[in-house]
């Protein structure tokens, strides 16, 4: 709702000991029904069902848009952007904001690398007819195409029975 993302962009002014945010990330869709992705590629389903609140309506849509102006119109965010976003969210987010005259994201930050190339499809299409930039984390796939967990001289950074690919290796 308006009122916790204001108060999340406000703690973090405060953390940061700033007066505006550059790009203000909305993460992770909260949509219900997202078996496909977001909720349903969690091996913990259980741990994020309570965070499942939004049917994905279009009136849902609007009240997050609307939040986001807010925050435009109070000048503590300077643009705004989707994190883990699907195509459906980016088309929806997008259209609502030009209906409701608030400018639209400006960013959509997915995993994307040689081993995940998931965002190359519907994703990359809807982020580019509507101008949203992709903006990929994990490149690398988590360090494993650095070869960081198969060469001994990186053994001192980081246990590797501690290492994401190791403690879970379908990770990425």
């Amino acid at each position: 709702d308006a009122a916790r993302l204001r108060a999340s962009c406000e703690a973090s002014l405060d953390r940061l000991r700033c007066g505006a945010i550059d790009l203000y990330m909305l993460h992770f869709p909260s949509r219900l029904g997202g078996a496909a992705f977001g909720w349903g590629s969690w091996r913990e389903r259980d741990r994020y069902a309570a965070a499942q609140t939004s049917s994905g309506s279009p009136e849902e849509f609007e009240a997050q848009v609307l939040a986001v102006k807010e925050l435009l119109d109070a000048g503590l965010i300077k643009h705004w952007g989707l994190s883990n976003e699907t195509a459906y969210g980016i088309t929806l987010f997008c259209t609502t904001a030009d209906r409701l005259g608030v400018p639209r994201p400006v960013s959509c930050q997915n995993d994307f690398s040689f081993n995940n190339r998931v965002y190359e499809g519907d994703v990359a299409e809807a982020a580019h007819h509507f101008g949203v930039v992709g903006m990929p984390y994990g490149a690398l796939c988590g360090g494993a195409l650095t070869g960081k967990y198969i060469r001994k001289k990186y053994e001192g950074d980081r246990p590797m029975a501690l290492a994401r690919h190791a403690a879970r290796p379908k990770f990425q």
